[in-house]
């Protein structure tokens, strides 16, 4: 019964871009694809984060810059999708939460590396 419920929601946006838990968009844990995806659909945001790394001279990364990391990692494929990245980044997200039946499908951010430590 519970998995007929969740099949009913509509997941946020950023879990159908590809994030693995909405917690993680700039997680200090994220991996080089989580960087790239957020470089790609909130630049300004990145630009901001990769400013204080250089402002205080630490990195959120224990080795790596978060303009190193993004380089090195691919943006999620949802990424490209524009509605999704609006979507996304709208802070008063009141969209739809619930879908038609049988149109549920597991977000592309579902069980994925990017929900912990990488």
């Amino acid at each position: 019964m519970t998995i007929l419920i969740v099949q009913r929601h509509n997941p946020h946006p950023a879990y159908r871009l590809g994030w693995g838990r909405l917690s993680c968009r700039a997680c200090i844990f994220g991996h080089a694809d989580q960087w790239a995806s957020l470089q790609t659909i909130d630049p300004v945001g990145f630009s901001v984060l990769a400013g204080y790394e250089q402002k205080f001279g630490v990195t959120i990364h224990r080795s790596k810059s978060i303009e190193q990391m993004a380089a090195l990692g691919k943006p999620f494929a949802g990424c490209a999708n524009r509605q999704l990245i609006e979507e996304a980044l709208d802070p008063n997200w009141n969209y739809p939460i619930t879908l038609p039946e049988g149109s549920w499908q597991a977000p592309v951010g579902a069980f994925t590396r990017s929900v912990g430590p990488a």
